[in-house]
């Protein structure tokens, strides 16, 4: 049944799942782009990080999900919920879809029919509380590796990279051309300094 389940879960949320993915991507990319882009070096070591991270993760919380439906062959519910969901199931069957039905008099069941029925409404009653169950945990799974796991780690590998006094000064040279605005803007706000300097003089 687990891997009936897992299977099932693939076809329906695997897109869901790999578009979540992709926002999370993207939106550690922005970020990047957004503070390291004049440092070409920085740049790529954070876009070469979040790669590597998102396909660890991936990788993660696939195993998990696949280990929580192998854990789903173990038949198991809590009394309490499994006896509240056994309820809700009978209660539906016993309440008539159509009011005029209600007159109809139905032969009395059998025992064998009685026996089927009631098996019937244990096994709706466990689906019912397993799709409650895996409903909540596998996007807490997804949530925990994809995007909380995935920040902690990526915080941790960029602090490590800033931390290697080595290559410090290689991740933080700027590109060739805005080293050269910079130096061109600087170039400027000396001459005119220089001239204003002069004018003062000639004012005087």
């Amino acid at each position: 049944m687990g891997v009936l389940l897992y299977l099932y879960w693939i076809l329906a949320h695997s897109n869901s799942f790999f578009y979540s993915l992709e926002i999370v991507k993207a939106h550690f990319s922005q970020i990047a782009m957004k503070h390291f882009l004049p440092f070409p070096n920085l740049y790529r070591g954070a876009k070469e990080r979040i790669e590597d991270i998102c396909h660890k993760q991936v990788w993660e919380a696939e195993r998990t999900i696949q280990t929580q439906f192998k854990m789903e062959k173990i038949i198991y519910c809590q009394d309490r919920l499994y006896s509240g969901r056994l309820n809700e199931v009978r209660s539906a069957v016993a309440k008539p879809t159509n009011p005029a039905s209600v007159s109809i008099q139905t032969p009395a069941p059998t025992p064998m029919q009685i026996s089927c029925d009631e098996m019937h409404y244990h096994v709706q009653a466990y689906f019912k509380s397993l799709k409650e169950r895996l409903s909540n945990q596998i996007p807490m799974i997804i949530q925990y590796y994809i995007l909380h796991e995935f920040s902690e780690k990526l915080q941790n590998q960029m602090m490590q990279l800033i931390q290697e006094r080595e290559k410090l000064n290689t991740l933080l040279a700027e590109k060739t051309d805005i080293t050269r605005v910079r130096d061109n803007l600087s170039n400027q706000i000396e001459r005119l300094t220089a001239a204003s300097h002069k004018l003062a003089k000639f004012h005087c």
